[in-house]
């Protein structure tokens, strides 16, 4: 190679530029990883807040114990409240997935329901329970929302 062309020259400067910015990318988010403080303010369920986080809670504090940890308990609809007025910066809740319409859910785990009924009940015979035998009986179960319907209402909706 002699010589390089306009165009490459061009092509070159460009490069240098895009080198020196991504440097400085580096370099900045390098600097903001390293800030171990700030507040972190997390909106949840009873549920989540009383028997998941915990030992979640535990190890954050741990790793990085100068960040404020607010932990904000409430229904789903007072936790997409919360999440609209940019209260919280992370939301943990169950079912209601209308309520965060614009938002990026991720799933997390599902529940794993079970149905506990006396031991001399009719459900004790059923090999196999379906959805039909159990909708012939009232059901007691924990609510998720307040409004609207939950994921266990809207399965015995399709379902029955």
């Amino acid at each position: 190679m002699t010589r390089v062309t306009p165009e490459g020259e061009r092509l070159l400067a460009a490069a240098q530029r895009a080198v020196g910015e991504f440097d400085s990318l580096s370099a900045l988010a390098h600097d903001v990883a390293g800030d171990e403080s700030g507040t972190l303010s997390l909106a949840t369920t009873h549920t989540q807040a009383r028997y998941v986080l915990p030992p979640v809670i535990t190890a954050f504090r741990s790793r990085h114990p100068k960040v404020d940890l607010n932990l904000h308990q409430g229904t789903s609809e007072q936790i997409a409240e919360m999440v609209a007025a940019d209260r919280v910066q992370l939301a943990i809740a169950t079912g209601s997935e209308g309520l965060f319409s614009g938002m990026v859910l991720l799933p997390v785990y599902r529940w794993h329901r079970q149905v506990v009924v006396p031991k001399k009940h009719p459900l004790t015979r059923v090999a196999r329970l379906s959805l039909e035998q159990l909708a012939a009986f009232p059901l007691v179960t924990y609510v998720f929302s307040f409004s609207g319907q939950s994921s266990l209402q809207q399965t015995f909706a399709r379902q029955v």
